[in-house]
């Protein structure tokens, strides 16, 4: 995230340190430990990011203590609560297509497959899918805020038809359509998602004596199988989730900038992008990068140019 106040005087933090600020400042204020090891394991809805961050305690009185994280190391996964609700998306549909099969033969859920229908069948099918899919996962959800759907209406169309038609299905009877139940298969799934990711985390910290915390953040760590795996992975590392899962990044941004704290964060290391930065030539829809990923900031700032951009003159 980018901070300032006036065009001259903005600062960049990275993601990871701004969602684990409320944490250092809650640390800070009751513990007397010197030292401590937090990795930040944001599972969020397209990716997990991760990140390992030592923590160094400096005590200026008796009520100042100055806190300087170091990232020791951070990485990004391509699996978030999107892949989640896709898999539930696929699931429901055999489901679905298993009950309409049993209570009509030779009448089938209608998808993009399917011959001769319209598309607004489809994409109808596809949000009443997608959007059951969603409302069970949240049904999972410790935050308890959703109760899984009464009912699924879905399109379907039976051999030489002419025309679609309505077929409602109890959700009890999706649950149980397979000897599996539906939370099971679920979780069958899940499961060896998070193990690969917390065997990753685990493997990344070997040189360090301890993982002493783990902050969860993120919607889809809600799901108690999230902090179930990271717990047996992790038996000895204290799991806590964030104050506020879905918002830790810009709580912590803004906290980083209050005045007048006893407890002040100092980011000693050089900091570095989080993405390219650039510019895109709507002529030819191509991004002209002009600071690379990953480029160290020195403490004096980075500036860098990019020779004949405005007008062809100007850098």
């Amino acid at each position: 995230g980018a901070f300032g106040t006036g065009a001259k005087s903005i600062s960049f933090l990275q993601e990871p340190i701004a969602a684990l600020v409320p944490f250092f400042v809650d640390m800070a204020g009751k513990s007397l430990q010197p030292s401590y090891s937090v990795a930040a394991f944001d599972l969020g809805g397209g990716t997990t990011d991760i990140t390992v961050v030592q923590v160094e305690h400096s005590w200026q009185s008796s009520t100042q203590v100055d806190v300087r994280p170091r990232i020791v190391v951070s990485w990004g996964e391509r699996f978030g609560g999107e892949d989640l609700t896709d898999f539930l998306v696929t699931n429901l549909s055999d489901r679905c297509q298993r009950i309409i099969e049993k209570a009509q033969p030779g009448t089938q859920l209608i998808d993009n497959r399917t011959k001769c229908v319209s598309t607004a069948d489809v994409l109808r099918n596809r949000a009443a899918l997608r959007e059951a899919a969603e409302r069970f996962k949240a049904s999972l959800s410790e935050e308890g805020k959703v109760r899984e759907p009464d009912a699924l209406i879905v399109r379907v169309i039976a051999q030489e038809a002419e025309r679609s038609s309505d077929f409602a299905i109890d959700f009890k009877q999706v649950r149980q359509a397979d000897p599996r139940e539906l939370d099971e298969d679920f979780l069958t799934y899940v499961r060896p998602m998070i193990e690969r990711l917390a065997l990753r985390l685990k493997s990344s910290t070997v040189r360090l004596s301890s993982l002493d915390y783990i902050q969860l953040s993120g919607k889809t760590t809600f799901l108690p199988v999230v902090r179930q795996v990271l717990q047996r992975v992790f038996p000895n590392t204290n799991i806590v989730r964030a104050l506020d899962p879905k918002e830790c990044v810009v709580r912590g941004a803004c906290l980083s900038r209050t005045r007048g704290s006893q407890r002040r964060l100092i980011l000693t290391d050089s900091q570095r992008t989080t993405s390219s930065l650039g510019l895109l030539d709507s002529d030819t829809a191509s991004f002209h990068t002009i600071i690379p990923l990953d480029t160290e900031i020195p403490p004096a700032g980075l500036n860098a140019e990019m020779p004949n951009v405005w007008n062809g003159e100007d850098s």
